[in-house]
């Protein structure tokens, strides 16, 4: 569920884009943001590490034998998104309603679908580029989806190294950004 909210608010999020940059910086804009959310990524991977997984008694009273201090990574990255999310509520200025009805907008989305499908050969570079960036998203999911649970299960590394091998994932897709 989580996973599925995730990648449908990353369509409102890509859609932003354009309201925060122009079409001269776009690309650079992009990147700047993808870059800083790897480092946030890593920044919170790190804290969870030194307060959660490395102390011996996990901080607010967690019982580590019921796995609570790991448990309480998942509310810490909540929080965490929360917080980072403020800046764009605050300074992003909403657009204007549209007069466009629902069922007309979806009407719309599915022909404009529907139209790229069929004039996908026409795209050139741009039709290249949704291949790429298709099979590019998937490899990167699958790596953050099923990188831990191939740690454990192949390499049976625990969830400190897990965290630590997260970071590693992290600072490498950083810089890849």
């Amino acid at each position: 569920i989580a996973n599925f909210g995730g990648e449908f608010a990353t369509v409102f999020y890509n859609a932003l884009i354009s309201e925060v940059s122009s079409k001269n910086n776009i690309g650079k804009v992009s990147g700047l943001a993808w870059g800083l959310g790897y480092a946030g990524g890593i920044v919170c991977l790190v804290i969870s590490l030194i307060f959660f997984v490395l102390p011996e008694t996990p901080p607010f009273g967690l019982d580590s034998s019921k796995s609570e201090h790991i448990r309480a990574t998942a509310l810490l990255v909540s929080v965490w998104f929360l917080i980072f999310s403020i800046p764009l509520f605050i300074f992003t200025k909403d657009r204007k309603k549209s007069t466009i009805k629902t069922s007309q907008a979806i009407s719309n989305g599915l022909k404009s679908i529907v139209f790229t499908i069929k004039n996908f050969r026409k795209l050139g570079d741009i039709g290249k580029f949704l291949i790429a960036r298709m099979i590019y998203i998937d490899g990167i999911n699958t790596v953050f989806a099923f990188g831990g649970i191939y740690a454990a299960g192949t390499f049976g590394m625990d969830f400190q190294e897990i965290l630590m091998f997260g970071i590693l994932i992290n600072i490498t897709a950083g810089i890849g950004a």
